[in-house]
């Protein structure tokens, strides 16, 4: 008989963590992570307003009259920043999901995707300030939108969090010793 099996030995001294018990780190980190994947989606009518300012700028306001190739221009741009979006709100609800049940990686991965996006968002808006299309909505989208990550990922490198995800690895080990040590 295993020692886990002889006494409640380390199951009985660590309590895992409980739904009640998820911090309130965790628990608004996850609520920003369905923010930025609902945010995603209107990324895309974002980058349509940005789209339609440059083509403005560049062929002028009655743009729609000009040759296809613009208008094709348009519409490729628009399935490409559709496509991002589905990519974009399916990073955002697998790091809720995941950071929720407190997997440490997905905390590292959030942090990761979180950084891409600010060097992405400070380069959409210089580029705007650069090309002289300054978009004030999708300036207000990239900073609420960069602020939201900031906010997540500074939550789930709280110390409770910290303390959440190893509590939560602790309780997939006790499973693994216990279920290891009732096939032997």
């Amino acid at each position: 008989m295993s020692d886990l099996q002889g006494n409640a030995g380390l199951g009985a001294a660590i309590r895992p963590p409980t739904e009640h018990s998820r911090p309130w780190t965790i628990k608004w980190a996850v609520i920003g992570m369905w923010v930025g994947a609902a945010m995603a989606v209107l990324g895309v009518y974002v980058f349509y307003l940005e789209v339609d300012a440059t083509n403005r700028k560049t062929f002028g306001a009655d743009y729609a009259t000009t040759d296809g190739l613009v208008q094709t221009g348009l519409m490729i741009s628009m399935g490409f920043a559709i496509g991002f979006a589905v990519l974009e709100v399916g990073l955002w609800v697998t790091m809720a999901l995941t950071n929720r049940r407190g997997f440490r990686w997905a905390r590292i991965v959030a942090t990761m995707l979180a950084s891409v996006g600010l060097l992405y968002a400070i380069f959409v808006i210089f580029s705007s300030v650069f090309s002289e299309t300054i978009i004030f909505p999708s300036v207000a989208y990239n900073i609420v939108n960069e602020a939201l990550a900031i906010a997540v990922v500074v939550m789930l490198w709280h110390p409770k969090s910290s303390s959440y995800y190893h509590a939560k690895l602790v309780e997939r080990a006790i499973r693994v010793v216990r279920r290891d040590a009732g096939t032997s």
